[in-house]
């Protein structure tokens, strides 16, 4: 009998906090994601399925995030479910399965439409000034020790236009990860490691053909050819002319290098 009550008392304690945990509301979340520099102006919900508002990373505004949380991977240390953001101006989702320091993660299923001008001002490492729309799907993103070491996705880069100076409109783009063919990059050392994926142009004043490579060490390189479709204004003229003579079909070889 005595072992009986043990059990009863156990069960009734278990039950209490389950049911604390299910009714936990999102405002707990608050003061942990403080410390990670990720504020909002209000929490609704649960932590098993609330809402942000008004969230910013580091000052940022990123935007009204929607999630979803499993309890089963928090026994393994990892936080898992479904994420939206949702912004004036695009938005963006994914499933996600990461660890608590969040330098390893899992993302599949994601979709996002956002201003690369928005992308620039997260502390992304992407080089500010460029202007258009980037839109896509991920079917698969792998992070290790806060690296992307495996990316499966297509992504559409719509009326590009270069920073100041130059300030010219490059056209629109399609990229595929990973490139089906990848070659060595002449800028980014050869590692297994290196994400790829082949550029292709939409359509504007270039036929484009290169190939994009992402080292570890946040080196990036695109080479590739290109002609162009129309006539240039005298600046880009003077651009192309840099890259030497074309060959029989009209395209020369270029190739971009620098890092993130």
């Amino acid at each position: 009998m005595k072992h009986l009550s043990t059990w009863l008392v156990a069960l009734g304690l278990l039950a209490l906090l389950g049911f604390a945990l299910a009714t936990m509301p999102a405002g707990a979340l608050a003061s942990p994601l403080r410390r990670a520099g990720i504020e909002a102006s209000s929490y609704d919900g649960s932590i098993w399925s609330g809402r942000a508002t008004g969230m910013t990373w580091r000052g940022t505004l990123v935007g009204d995030v929607q999630w979803t949380l499993t309890a089963l991977p928090l026994l393994r240390g990892h936080a898992s479910g479904h994420t939206r953001i949702v912004r004036p101006d695009g938005t963006l989702q994914a499933d996600y399965d990461t660890n608590f320091r969040g330098t390893d993660a899992l993302v599949r299923n994601a979709t996002l439409s956002l201003p690369i001008e928005t992308l620039t001002t997260l502390p992304l490492g992407i080089p500010r000034g460029w202007r258009g729309r980037v839109s896509g799907r991920v079917d698969e993103l792998r992070i290790e020790q806060r690296w992307p070491t495996v990316l499966r996705g297509t992504f559409d880069v719509d009326e590009l236009v270069a920073p100041r100076p130059q300030h010219a409109a490059l056209g629109s783009f399609h990229l595929v990860f990973p490139h089906p063919a990848p070659m060595q990059s002449l800028s980014v050392p050869r590692d297994p490691a290196n994400l790829t994926a082949r550029v292709v142009d939409k359509g504007g004043p270039f036929s484009v053909d290169a190939q994009l490579t992402l080292g570890r060490q946040r080196a990036f390189s695109l080479d590739g050819t290109l002609s162009p479709r129309q006539s240039l204004p005298p600046n880009m003229q003077q651009a192309l002319q840099m890259l030497g003579p074309p060959d029989a079909n009209g395209r020369r070889q270029f190739s971009i290098g620098g890092s993130l």
